[in-house]
């Protein structure tokens, strides 16, 4: 079968996950969907300090771009069944309903059945972008790492594929859940973020105990602001950052739960 006709295939099968506050995408990632349940990564669900999006509204589409499901986080994570934390195995599993007549179902691949060397096909929405997007490359390793079965792909992932479906070209079944891409960058890019939102936290609270004027110009505001415009181009250098080895956690945990 030709990509394009895989693609044609299975693509109702991935989903958008996107979350907003006040209209505005704040968060994206993927998903998938396994008998009639909603798979993704658990941290696609927490922001980068691992604390939840409280006050976010959550949109999810699925690749032939109908709704599965648009309404508050706290809605959505009642219908959460069960998950394991990013650092083991990084899943949730979603009772979502809603889910269109016809939307394709994946099927799960044992890791003992997984050959390095194998085709593989990356599925997902990157960068919070509306249109389905694909790459394809090979299974460049598999090992273990704290008890956790990791597949190394060659294939393109960037921010917002996590929690999207490594697929097995030949079977179609998912073999993996792709996973946040390590980089020798990653740590540093995390203090660097961190240090500017906790900047911007202590000058709001300066601001709350009075501020001060020169010449007509509030110095923390302006403090605040510049701090904020660097957190933003910070977070944007991470997620364009496509240096670095992609990978996903294998699905045998996940199948115990579903």
């Amino acid at each position: 079968m030709k990509l394009s006709e895989v693609i044609s295939k299975i693509r109702s099968g991935v989903v958008s996950i996107s979350f907003y506050i006040n209209n505005e995408k704040i968060n994206s990632g993927s998903g998938f969907l396994c008998k009639n349940k909603l798979i993704s990564a658990n941290h696609v669900f927490f922001d980068p300090a691992g604390n939840p999006i409280n006050g976010s509204n959550i949109k999810i589409i699925n690749g032939d771009s109908d709704t599965i499901f648009d309404g508050a986080y706290d809605e959505l994570m009642h219908k959460l069944v069960t998950g394991s934390h990013q650092d083991n195995h990084d899943y949730a599993i979603f009772n979502i309903g809603g889910i269109p007549s016809g939307s394709y179902q994946f099927e799960l691949m044992e890791y003992s059945n997984i050959e390095e060397g194998a085709d593989i096909i990356a599925m997902g929405f990157p960068f919070g972008l509306e249109n389905l997007t694909t790459s394809t490359g090979i299974i460049s390793a598999k090992y273990q790492k704290k008890s956790v079965d990791y597949i190394q792909i060659d294939a393109t992932t960037n921010a917002g594929n996590s929690g999207g479906p490594l697929i097995d070209k030949e079977s179609l079944n998912v073999v993996g859940i792709i996973t946040r891409k390590e980089t020798g960058l990653n740590k540093d890019f995390d203090q660097l973020v961190n240090s500017f939102a906790q900047n911007i936290q202590v000058l709001k609270q300066a601001q709350l105990n009075g501020s001060i004027g020169m010449m007509g110009i509030n110095p923390i505001q302006m403090f605040e602001i510049s701090q904020t415009q660097m957190l933003v181009v910070s977070n944007n250098i991470k997620r364009s950052a496509n240096t670095g080895i992609s990978y996903a956690f294998s699905c045998d945990q996940l199948a115990k739960e579903i």
